[in-house]
């Protein structure tokens, strides 16, 4: 492809650039800064082989304005990985303190993985969820189609308000970021912090609290 840029202040356009295109890979280009001051400035894309067509989505572009080492990025989202791997370590010692150990695995699992499950599945579990299941099993009888429907729907609506209280690991995503050599936001390591420190930390001071008062044989 070739790329242009134009300034609409200025009324600059720079020479085309030309772009070698990888399919999920990220292309570095520099681009001289005087077409780019003021911000008001257009990216032109041509492609240059024929019969193919280019689709550019929201995040196709991205300008970067400065740069920071490998090093550092590295370390920020390891730092959030840390983080993760203390509120998984709390939540399984919090289970551990009144389940047996394979219940409380499944426990801490659905802990973890409640908010986001309930989030992947977006409009699938919309008020016609229960009238969808009835349907799939072919209920010819209008009452036991009524209860599933209702049934599947009580369930649907109890896992969406529980889900409200479970902590969102979705806060701790950071390997993408990493892979794309994107820099890592402050928004990030604090949005981390806070599901940590939120979550976390009551949940520890309540698996202490029960610990402590149970009747422990000499």
């Amino acid at each position: 492809m070739l790329m242009q840029v134009h300034n609409r202040t200025t009324g600059q356009t720079s020479e085309p650039f030309e772009v070698r295109v990888e399919s999920g890979r990220v292309v570095p280009l520099s681009v001289p800064a005087e077409h780019l001051k003021g911000g008001n400035f257009d990216v032109y894309l041509r492609g240059l082989n024929e019969g193919a067509w280019y689709g550019l989505e929201k995040s196709s572009l991205n300008l970067v304005r400065s740069a920071q080492p490998f090093s550092w990025n590295l370390f920020k989202g390891l730092l959030v990985l840390w983080m993760m791997s203390i509120l998984v370590v709390a939540i399984a010692v919090f289970c551990s303190t009144f389940l047996s150990w394979p219940i409380a695995i499944v426990l801490t699992l659905f802990i973890l993985l409640g908010h986001w499950g309930v989030s992947q599945l977006g409009d699938i579990a919309g008020s016609g969820v229960g009238a969808e299941v009835a349907t799939s099993m072919g209920l010819s009888d209008p009452t036991a189609a009524r209860i599933v429907s209702g049934s599947v729907g009580f369930l649907t609506n109890l896992l969406t308000f529980v889900a409200q209280f479970l902590p969102d690991i979705s806060r701790f995503a950071v390997t993408e970021d990493i892979e794309r050599g994107v820099s890592m936001p402050p928004a990030t390591l604090a949005g981390a912090a806070w599901v940590l420190l939120g979550y976390g930390l009551p949940i520890t001071l309540l698996g202490y609290v029960i610990f402590r008062n149970k009747e422990v044989a000499p």
